[in-house]
C-alpha cells in the first residue's frame, strides 16, 4: 500500500486521525505501533482466571460534555452507563480509626470531617477562614489550601500528592497541577458531573478495532518508529509519542510522572465495594486501589467468586522501562517544551511533521479533550496537506 498519511501511536489521538482521514478523506493511512497492542493507554483485556475486564494502564471512561464527541464514538460502540464515584481512606487522628470519605470534596465529606451539620454558607465559611493567610498561590501547597482549606487539604492531599510526584512535598510543585481539584458545597457525588458518561458494552480493545478495521488503514504493532524513519518520505507524518524522545533528547528531557501496577486476584465475591478507592496517607505505599468487577456489575460471565483489584503506585518515567503519564511541568521542563517546539516548527517545514496528542504536546488531556484535538488535527492535516 502507498500511504498518504503515517501516525505513529495508535491511541485515542491517532486512532481518531486515521479513522476520520480513512473514512471521510478516503486517505491511505498507515499506523505505527510500539507496543503489541492498538489503544494506548485505554487499552483493556479480559482476565484469564476471573474473564474481568482489566485497563492495563489504568482505569479509563466516557464522561463526554459535547455532543459532538459523544456522537462520534458511538459509532463504534454500544455505550453502557457509567457513573463513577471515588472514595477515600484516611486514618483520623480523633477516632483514631480509618474512616472513608466521598471524594471529591463535597458537603457531606465536609460534614464528616468536622463532625457536624452544616448549610452550604456555613461549610464555605470554614473552607474560607484558611485563604487570609494565602497570598501568592506560588506552589501547590498555597494553591490547594486556598481552594479547600488547610485542615482538608493536609488530609486527603498532602500526603496524596507527595506519593503521587515522587517524595516531592506540595510546597516543591508548581500550583497548575491543582487546578482541576473541585471542591463542592452540595451533596454532589459523583467524579464527573457531565450528563454523558458510560463504557464501551464489549470494552475498549473492541472499541479500537471497531474504530480502526478499514480497508484504507494499514497498522503495524510492534514496530519502532526509529526503526523505520528513514524509509518514510515526503509522507505527512502526525507523531503522538513524547516529543523529545522524537529528537532524541537533544535539548534534554522533560519531566513525566509514571504510573505501576500490582494486580491480585482475590477469592472474594467483593473487596471493596466500590470501583475506586484511594489512600491519602502516608504511610500507605500505593495511591488507590481499583476493582474492576464495579465497571460492570451487569456483566453475567465474570467469576462470582473472585475479584481482581489493582494497587496504583507513582513512579519515576524510566526510557524503555515504563511509560510517561503526567507532565510535571516545572519552570526547567517549560523551557526545554519551548527549544523542542521550536524543532518541531522546524520539522514540520521540512519533513511535514505533525505533533500532537498528550504525549506529543507535553499537555494534560482527558479523553473528550484528546479527541476534540485529534478534530482539530484533521482539519490541519486536510487544510495543509490535501
Amino acid at each position: 500500500m502507498n500511504y498518504d498519511l503515517v501516525i505513529v501511536g495508535s491511541g485515542l489521538f491517532g486512532a481518531t486521525i486515521a479513522q476520520k482521514m480513512a473514512t471521510e478523506f478516503d486517505k491511505k493511512v498507515l499506523i505505527i505501533e510500539k507496543r503489541n497492542h492498538i489503544g494506548g493507554n485505554c487499552y483493556s483485556y479480559f482476565d484469564r482466571k476471573t474473564n474481568i475486564e482489566i485497563h492495563k494502564y489504568g482505569l479509563h471512561m466516557f464522561h463526554i460534555y459535547s455532543d459532538k464527541v459523544w456522537e462520534y464514538i458511538k459509532q463504534f460502540t454500544k455505550i453502557i452507563d457509567y457513573t463513577h464515584y471515588v472514595y477515600t481512606t484516611h486514618f483520623m487522628p480523633d477516632t483514631k480509626r480509618e474512616e472513608v470519605f466521598h471524594m471529591p470534596i463535597n458537603l457531606h465529606t465536609i460534614e464528616q470531617f468536622y463532625r457536624k451539620k452544616m448549610t452550604p454558607d456555613e461549610a464555605k465559611k470554614i473552607i474560607q477562614k484558611f485563604n487570609k493567610n494565602i497570598s501568592k498561590n506560588s506552589n501547590l501547597e498555597e494553591k490547594g489550601i486556598s481552594m479547600v482549606g488547610k485542615d482538608l487539604f493536609n488530609a486527603f492531599f498532602r500526603d496524596y500528592t507527595k506519593k503521587q510526584w515522587g517524595g516531592i512535598p506540595a510546597s516543591k510543585l508548581p500550583a497548575d497541577i491543582i487546578v482541576r481539584l473541585p471542591i463542592r458545597y452540595d451533596y454532589e457525588p459523583r467524579l464527573f458531573p457531565d450528563k454523558k458518561q458510560g463504557l464501551p458494552d464489549k470494552g475498549f480493545l473492541d472499541f479500537f478495532q471497531n474504530m480502526l478495521t478499514h480497508k484504507n488503514i494499514e497498522i503495524k504493532v510492534n514496530t519502532n518508529f526509529n526503526d523505520i524513519k528513514k524509509s518514510i518520505k515526503k509522507v505527512p507524518i502526525i507523531f503522538t509519542g513524547p516529543i523529545d524522545s522524537y529528537f532524541n533528547y537533544k535539548l534534554g528531557r522533560l519531566g513525566w510522572r509514571s504510573l505501576a501496577f500490582k494486580k491480585e486476584v482475590i477469592n472474594l465475591a467483593d473487596f471493596q465495594g466500590c470501583t475506586q478507592m484511594n489512600f491519602p496517607d502516608e504511610n500507605i505505599p500505593w495511591l488507590r486501589i481499583v476493582e474492576y468487577k464495579h465497571f460492570r456489575p451487569d456483566r453475567k460471565n465474570f467469576s462470582k467468586k473472585k475479584t481482581v483489584i489493582v494497587k496504583e503506585f507513582s513512579t519515576v518515567f524510566k526510557p524503555k522501562k515504563n511509560d510517561p503519564y503526567y507532565p510535571i511541568n516545572t519552570l526547567k521542563d517549560k523551557k526545554i517544551l519551548k527549544g523542542y517546539e521550536k524543532l518541531a516548527q522546524k520539522e514540520f517545514k521540512e519533513r511535514k511533521v505533525l505533533f500532537g496528542g498528550r504525549l506529543g504536546e507535553y499537555k494534560y488531556y482527558d479523553m473528550e479533550n484528546t479527541i476534540l484535538s485529534a478534530f482539530k488535527m484533521v482539519d490541519k492535516i486536510v487544510e495543509t496537506f490535501f
